[in-house]
């Protein structure tokens, strides 16, 4: 479930990093976090937790869509329960 929840969540950042209607400096945050998901340098849970924090500033940002805000917060949910799964 861990696995499937982060692929779920790139593939989410993927689709705000290649859109258009999504500002330059929020699919640029994308392809961080996707970075970020991707580096074994850290552990999966530091990984998660440093992309939940990129992500929850970009949610206050004044010019994001709310269809692109949804998505973020879809992210952060799918990371949060992955999170919780590896804690068990």
């Amino acid at each position: 479930m861990t696995n499937q929840n982060i692929e779920q969540a790139k593939t989410i950042l993927r689709d705000i990093s290649t859109s258009r209607s999504v500002p330059r400096n929020i699919r640029r945050l994308a392809e961080e976090a996707i970075q970020m998901l991707e580096n074994e340098e850290y552990t999966i849970d530091i990984r998660i937790s440093n992309v939940i924090s990129m992500l929850d500033g970009v949610t206050q940002d004044p010019n994001i869509a709310l269809p692109t805000r949804v998505k973020v917060w879809q992210i952060i949910t799918l990371l949060e329960e992955a999170q919780t799964q590896l804690t068990k």
